[in-house]
């Protein structure tokens, strides 16, 4: 079933702005509500075949709640929320048809190659036209439950960022100085996609470990072995840390060699990188 007015709630944000460009490139019309725009979420899902919520997780309850009501039977709610189990139980508390949505990276200029993930939950009229749709903006769909993908981003979101929090905390607790000249290249290229992190939204990284339901897993894990570490580095314990990584290096396999071969390669663009800065 295709759609003829697209609404996305929330769509001010840098996601809703670049999703909206998507839909219009495909010839959709789409009508962007938020909390400072002439319409409102409620005028706008009354007039919309699919509807987007694009707010932060922290309000992602209220404003399905809010607009639930004034929603068409015939519809299609959907959303761009990082979790997946809670805000696919809220909207289907609305009379339609519900998939849940997430694009699994940030604003970007080329989506090109890009994951995003589908969840459906209820119906399926808009299931084949939303799959196409995406692919041709050149995304990569993946359709899964909702346990799936929230178990999937404990580790990938979760423990990821909970690492790098970590890590950040770490520096300034030790009274690191980052203008240090004496770093090495596999030390900036930790440092980078920390900064990376750190410049944007803390309330969104705060959602996002504390609203996934397996994230509480993930950081155990992480502080678990964080502790048998901090125990064999007292006891000067050499071979249960070369032990550790050799089991890692299994894990790991071919991605192992690839990852140097890869970073590598990284390093020497780095390199070159902050030489031609410099010299201008």
């Amino acid at each position: 079933m295709k759609p003829e007015v697209i609404a996305i709630i929330g769509g001010t944000g840098k996601m809703g702005k670049m999703f909206k460009k998507l839909f219009e490139k495909q010839r959709y019309k789409v009508i962007v509500a938020g909390r400072e725009t002439k319409i409102s979420p409620k005028e706008a899902v009354s007039q919309a075949d699919v509807i987007i919520i694009s707010v932060p997780i922290r309000n992602t309850e209220e404003t399905i709640k809010e607009i639930s009501p004034y929603i068409k039977g015939t519809s299609l709610l959907t959303d761009f929320i990082s979790v997946k189990v809670n805000p696919c139980k809220w909207m289907l508390n609305a009379n339609c048809e519900v998939i849940g949505g997430h694009p699994v990276f940030g604003p970007l200029k080329n989506v090109n190659g890009q994951n995003f993930v589908l969840c459906p939950a209820r119906g399926s009229r808009y299931l084949e036209w939303y799959k196409k749709t995406l692919k041709k903006m050149g995304l990569n769909v993946l359709i899964m439950s909702p346990d799936e993908h929230d178990k999937s981003m404990a580790i990938i979101q979760c423990l990821n960022h909970l690492s790098n929090i970590a890590f950040a905390t770490s520096l300034k607790a030790l009274n690191f100085n980052l203008s240090n000249n004496l770093v090495s290249p596999n030390f900036e290229l930790r440092l980078y996609p920390v900064g990376r992190m750190l410049s944007q939204s803390e309330e969104m990284y705060a959602d996002i470990e504390t609203e996934n339901p397996y994230s509480k897993e993930a950081a155990k894990a992480y502080f678990d072995v964080v502790s048998i570490m901090k125990t064999m580095i007292e006891n000067k314990d050499k071979s249960s840390i070369e032990n550790l990584i050799r089991e890692a290096r299994g894990y790991f396999g071919d991605l192992s060699k690839e990852s140097l071969e890869l970073t590598t390669k990284i390093l020497e663009g780095m390199h070159k990188y902050k030489n031609k800065t410099w010299k201008k």
